[in-house]
């Protein structure tokens, strides 16, 4: 692949982490706003573009999470007595319905497009229906009891990534005179969550999806490492190179069968699309 289509591979992915992080922060605007100059500048020249780090990742809190959000999708939170989670929704929208399985045990506050959680009892769960202006959220809640460690899966800002809206929708670059044969990045497509696997041992993936030309990995917290990636080519097993991009393992190719290794566990997974 030629090093300025690798650069503006780069730079589309960094617009999607921009959107589906929504960062905030005059140090973090900064950075960004320096790194996507440095992009372009390398891209126009050309002859710097060895000097462009695109790849290194950025470090996000993993207390602030986002889901990409989906109507057929049920999204789990973790929560502790004690401290208070808020979720944000789209710019535009606003709360009009909150139903709780168990309302007593749960305080909640909407704000706009914000909704603040706070339990108030240990160890429960129940369901949650969100209906806003736009569209309709459903949630798993657990409360856990207050301890000295906080767990990995606690979380403080809930957000979404929408794939179907136009403001979350990444438009193609256009051509540059000295770019006449470089490709059009691709827009990105609604997503394919029907996958089908089983976790095996110390393998513990998250969730597996496609957008149609790549297909993203989200693997468990305590997953080891290193893991081994391969696409299934009739009998064989073909290894592929995985790109970490935020917190998912991207492939530019989609497949009907995957299999991955870890020491001596092997996960089967099998794209039903």
């Amino acid at each position: 692949m030629m090093k300025g289509s690798s650069i503006l591979w780069d730079l589309w992915w960094i617009c999607i982490e921009l959107k589906m992080k929504e960062w905030e922060g005059k140090q973090v605007y900064n950075l960004t706003k320096t790194l996507l100059l440095s992009i372009l500048v390398s891209v126009s020249l050309g002859s710097i573009c060895n000097h462009v780090r695109a790849e290194t990742p950025l470090a996000i809190d993993s207390r602030i999470k986002t889901f990409v959000y989906s109507e057929n999708e049920i999204f789990r939170i973790i929560l502790h007595y004690g401290y208070q989670t808020s979720i944000e929704f789209a710019n535009g929208e606003e709360v009009q319905t909150i139903s709780v399985g168990n309302s007593f045990a749960w305080q909640l506050n909407p704000v706009g497009r914000r909704l603040f959680i706070k339990p108030l009892e240990e160890n429960i769960a129940t369901n949650m229906t969100i209906i806003t202006n736009l569209r309709t959220y459903q949630f798993e809640l657990q409360s856990k009891d207050l301890s000295n460690s906080v767990d990995e899966e606690l979380v403080f800002v809930i957000r979404f990534f929408y794939p179907d809206d136009e403001e979350d929708q990444v438009t193609p670059l256009p051509k540059d005179k000295t770019e006449v044969d470089q490709k059009t990045l691709p827009v990105i497509q609604p997503f394919n969550f029907n996958y089908k696997f089983t976790n095996v041992g110390s393998l513990q993936i998250t969730k597996v999806f496609d957008d149609g030309i790549n297909t993203f990995f989200e693997l468990g917290p305590k997953v080891q490492r290193p893991l081994h990636f391969f696409i299934r080519n009739g009998s064989d097993d073909v290894e592929v190179i995985p790109k970490q991009k935020g917190k998912y393992v991207v492939f530019s190719k989609i497949a009907k069968e995957w299999k991955i290794t870890s020491n001596k566990d092997v996960v089967s997974i099998h794209n039903n699309s």
